[in-house]
């Protein structure tokens, strides 16, 4: 359909905790040995072997004091980023419209024709091949399927009566989830109550925690906790959750910061955010503004560097002074590093409203329907968890 495409590879690269395994595993200790050690190495996000000795006194004692165990660190530590294997980005293709081999390396999968490029995506881009990412996801199946046996299944009069609404109270058809408005309160009680097996995004133990501490009563709520839900948000949470509920204060920053912010009770949860505050406050134009938010994602102090002073000026020129104005983009640093996009977010809290509207009004259909889908995909311990929503609530 798009003339010339390859998937693009990936590679799994070689992070602390790994690469430690790795080479105590190559070194010929014990697996049980080179676990004790990987585990001394604290559980933060992309720590390096050199962060881990100066945070963790009980990994730098072994370091120091066992030969072994610094040989295996020192090895390790030369290790860090390397790629250690290639696999297939769950979504990424490059277009071109020649064929592919004329531009970059191609290869087979093991095991299949599909043709993966041997760049991984950010140097098929500086060459100049255009990247898109398509995600495929098997909920969409599953409304589709649930909404057939609805259809099959109800009469027309039955579908409108399932709902509370007749045809002649107008609006769309209670199937057409394009058009669905997404205020209901039934719907919106099912998240505030964390009732959420089987619907998309929400299902896990920790999102659960999330939506009954904050009680989402808008879609909005839903486009967080997305965003929000994932390491290093996460520290957020209990922040956005007291605000909602108006048991702290939201801060005032600055009339544009704060319009900026008042979605999320003054959080810069998504990346647009921080884009619109960069723009309207430091003058800085968008096209900058996300080169700038890419560069703090990646850690380009060059970049950074270039932009903080225009910032400045230009947050200046509306009235904030320069320590403030300081402060704030160091505080657009540490936001904008694990940003989310505020799109990609509201896209995946619409199909979970869908999914929680068919739930909610045509529970056996839709269940029906995920456990079509989950049983012929997963092993029975996971899918299981399914049926016991299903006698919980269809057979109180």
């Amino acid at each position: 359909k798009y003339g010339y495409v390859a998937q693009i590879v990936t590679f799994g690269r070689l992070k602390a905790k790994q690469a430690i395994k790795d080479v105590a595993r190559v070194t010929g200790l014990m697996p049980a040995e080179g676990q004790r050690l990987a585990n001394l190495v604290p559980s933060e996000l992309n720590i390096t072997i050199d962060q881990a000795l100066a945070k963790d006194p009980d990994f730098r004692g072994e370091y120091e004091g066992d030969a072994t165990v610094r040989g295996v660190v020192d090895t390790a530590r030369a290790l860090e980023e390397h790629a250690r294997h290639a696999g297939i980005h769950a979504a990424g293709v490059v277009v071109a419209t020649e064929p592919l081999d004329n531009i970059v390396p191609l290869c087979r999968t093991s095991g299949s024709d599909d043709v993966v490029t041997q760049w991984d995506g950010p140097t098929c881009e500086r060459v100049g091949l255009l990247k898109m990412d398509f995600l495929g996801l098997r909920t969409l199946s599953t409304i589709e399927m649930a909404r057939a046996l609805i259809t099959d299944g109800l009469p027309d009069e039955a579908i409108w009566h399932a709902v509370g609404r007749t045809p002649n109270d107008g609006g769309a058809h209670p199937l057409d989830l394009d058009r669905l408005r997404y205020e209901d309160p039934r719907v919106l009680a099912l998240f505030s109550r964390a009732d959420t097996s089987g619907i998309f995004q929400f299902e896990s133990g920790g999102m659960r925690n999330l939506l009954s501490d904050m009680k989402p009563d808008r879609l909005e709520d839903l486009i967080a906790a997305n965003a929000l839900f994932r390491p290093g948000p996460m520290d957020l949470i209990p922040e956005y959750c007291q605000r909602k509920h108006g048991r702290q204060q939201v801060p005032t920053v600055h009339e544009i910061v704060d319009r900026y912010t008042s979605e999320t009770y003054g959080i810069m949860v998504y990346q647009e955010q921080v884009m619109q505050i960069v723009h309207g406050l430091g003058d800085i134009p968008l096209r900058r503004a996300y080169a700038l938010i890419k560069a703090i994602s990646k850690k380009k102090e060059k970049v950074i560097n270039a932009e903080r002073p225009k910032f400045i000026e230009g947050a200046k020129s509306k009235g904030l002074d320069q320590k403030k104005a300081n402060d704030l983009f160091d505080l657009i640093l540490k936001f904008a590093g694990y940003g989310f996009n505020k799109s990609h977010s509201t896209g995946y809290a619409i199909i979970a409203y869908q999914t929680a509207y068919l739930k909610t009004y045509f529970p056996a259909h839709y269940m029906a329907a995920v456990l079509t889908f989950e049983s012929g995909a997963k092993k029975i311990e996971d899918w299981a968890p399914y049926l016991e929503d299903c006698r919980r609530t269809l057979f109180p």
